[in-house]
C-alpha cells in the first residue's frame, strides 16, 4: 500500500518550469544525455553509476511535522487515537520525504557528472521525444555515437562553470526539481549488487564507516562552541583559532571540517575534535542591523580544515566534489572569512574578524586571513553537492575535476561573473602556496 501511494505521488509531482543551466537545484531543460570527447559507453555507464551512488545518500530538507489535533471518537480511546494519528503523520511524511529525494537524486547525479567534465548535451524536441520508442540496442548504437564525440550532436546546455562561485546564489538553497529527461543516465540500469566503479574512487565515493565500526567520540572531540568575550585574550595552548562571520538576509550555517589521514574514517577518532557548525540562530537574522552578521571564535586542533559546506535555511550545499581548504598550526589566528547566503564565495577582507576581538588582545595582531587551497574532496553529506573553486587559489595535487576536468583546463579556477579579487575585495590576498598535497584529493 505505501509503494502505490508513493507511486501516486511521484506521477501528479508536476515538474516546474527549467530556469537556467546552471541553477545547481534543477536538471537540465529537454530531453539529454552526458558527452565527453573520447569516451565510451563503459565509462559513461561507470560514472552515471557513481554519481548515483553518492546521490542516494543525500537527502533533501525533511518535511515538518504540523500541529494537529487528534480526533476522539465517542468511545475511543484517546491513546489509540494519538499513537494511530502518528504513525499516519509518519507514514505521510515518509512518502514526503522519498518525493523530495526522488527529485533530488537526478539533480544531483547532473551535477556529479558536470563536475567530472561530462557536458549536458540537449537533442531536438522532436528527436528526444522518438528516442524512447526506439528498440534498446538501436538507443545503445545512437548513444555509444553520441556520448564520445568532439563535436556533439545536439546542443551543449550546461558544462562546468564554477557556478557555485557565481555572485547572488539565493536560487542555490532551494528545494530540488526533476525538470528534463536525462536519456543517457537513465539507459544506464540500477547497479544489482556492488556497483563498478573506478579503480581508484574518490573519497566521496568510498563508503563511511558506521558507527558500530567507529570508536566511542570522546568529550574532547565532540564540536566545540564558540569561545566567550573573556576567552579571546589569547590562544590555548596546543590550539589554533578559526574565526567566521555569518550575514545576510536568512539563517545561514557553515560546516568546517578537519580532514584525517582516512578518508573513509573522521578526523575526531583521534580524540580531538574535527568538526565546526557555525549557526546563527534564526532570531538573530530579524533585528535591525543584523545584515551586518555574527562573528565567531573557536579554538580547535591544528589541521587542514575543509569548508564542508553552507546552509541557507536548512538546505546544506557540500562541496565534497572539491572544495576550498586552509592549513591552521598550533598557535595560529586564521580568519576563514564571510558567508552570506548571496554568495558562497568568502568574503576575506579583515574588518568583522578583528572587530570581534577586545582591542588590547595580542591575538590581534597574529590574526591573518585563510591562505586557501582548491580541490580538498571528502565524504558528501547535504541536499546538493557541487564543487566550489576560488578565484586566483591554487589547487592541491592529483585534484583533476571541475575545471582541471576540462579540455582547456588551465592553472587558475574560471568564475561566472567573479573576478579574483572578489575573494579578497578591499584587501590583498593570501600569499600564494605551494600546491599542497592531500589524503582527500583522488580521482571520481
Amino acid at each position: 500500500m505505501l509503494r502505490m501511494m508513493l507511486a501516486a505521488a511521484l506521477m501528479s509531482a508536476a515538474a516546474a518550469p527549467a530556469l537556467a543551466a546552471s541553477d545547481l537545484t534543477r536538471t537540465s531543460e529537454g530531453f539529454t544525455y552526458f558527452n565527453k570527447a573520447g569516451a565510451d559507453l563503459a565509462t559513461h555507464d561507470a560514472a552515471v553509476r557513481e554519481c548515483r551512488v553518492i546521490a542516494e545518500k543525500l537527502h533533501q530538507p525533511g518535511p515538518m511535522m504540523p500541529s494537529t489535533t487528534v480526533f476522539v471518537p465517542p468511545g475511543g480511546s484517546p491513546l489509540a487515537a494519538g499513537v494511530g494519528g502518528a504513525i499516519g503523520m509518519a507514514i505521510a511524511m515518509a512518502i514526503e520525504q522519498a518525493v523530495a529525494d526522488h527529485k533530488g537524486q537526478p539533480v544531483n547525479v547532473e551535477n556529479c557528472m558536470v563536475v567530472k567534465g561530462w557536458r549536458v548535451v540537449a537533442l531536438e524536441e522532436a528527436e528526444g521525444k522518438a528516442f524512447p520508442t526506439l528498440k534498446k540496442d538501436a538507443q545503445a548504437s545512437r548513444l555509444s555515437q553520441w556520448i564520445g564525440a568532439a563535436e556533439p550532436h545536439g546542443k551543449v546546455v550546461r558544462s562546468f562553470a564554477n557556478d557555485a562561485a557565481a555572485a547572488d546564489q539565493h536560487q542555490l538553497f532551494s528545494p530540488a526539481t526533476h525538470v528534463g529527461v536525462a536519456i543517457s543516465a537513465d539507459a544506464v540500469a540500477k547497479a544489482q549488487g556492488k556497483a563498478k566503479v573506478a579503480a581508484a574512487p574518490s573519497p566521496a565515493y568510498l563508503p563511511q564507516q558506521t558507527s558500530s565500526q567507529l570508536p566511542r567520540r570522546s568529550k574532547n572531540a565532540e564540536p566545540p562552541k564558540p569561545l566567550a568575550e573573556a576567552d579571546l585574550g589569547g590562544i590555548p595552548p596546543d590550539q589554533g583559532l578559526i574565526v567566521v562571520n555569518v550575514r545576510g538576509d536568512a539563517q545561514v550555517a557553515v560546516s568546517l571540517q578537519r580532514v584525517g589521514h582516512d578518508p573513509a574514517t573522521p578526523a575526531w577518532v583521534d580524540g580531538h575534535a574535527a568538526d565546526i557548525l557555525v549557526l546563527r540562530p534564526a532570531k538573530a537574522f530579524a533585528k535591525a542591523g543584523a545584515a551586518e552578521g555574527a562573528t565567531y571564535v573557536y579554538a580547535v586542533p591544528p589541521g587542514r580544515w575543509r569548508l564542508e559546506n553552507v546552509e541557507v535555511n536548512s538546505v546544506p550545499v557540500s562541496f565534497c566534489l572539491g572544495g576550498p581548504a586552509f592549513d591552521l598550526a598550533a598557535g595560529e589566528a586564521i580568519y576563514a572569512g564571510s558567508f552570506s547566503p548571496n554568495n558562497v564565495v568568502p568574503d576575506m577582507r579583515m574588518e568583522p574578524a578583528t572587530a570581534a576581538f577586545p582591542s588590547v588582545s595580542p591575538v590581534v595582531e597574529k590574526l591573518k586571513p585563510a591562505n586557501w587551497v582548491n580541490g580538498v574532496q571528502a565524504q558528501c553529506h547535504g541536499a546538493y553537492i557541487y564543487a566550489l573553486e576560488l578565484p586566483d587559489r591554487p589547487f592541491v595535487d592529483g585534484y583533476a575535476l571541475g575545471s582541471k576536468a576540462q579540455p582547456d583546463a588551465s592553472a587558475s579556477a574560471p568564475a561566472p561573473g567573479v573576478a579574483p579579487a572578489a575573494l579578497t575585495p578591499g584587501a590583498a590576498p593570501a600569499p600564494a602556496a605551494s600546491t599542497p598535497t592531500s589524503a582527500a584529493t583522488g580521482a571520481l
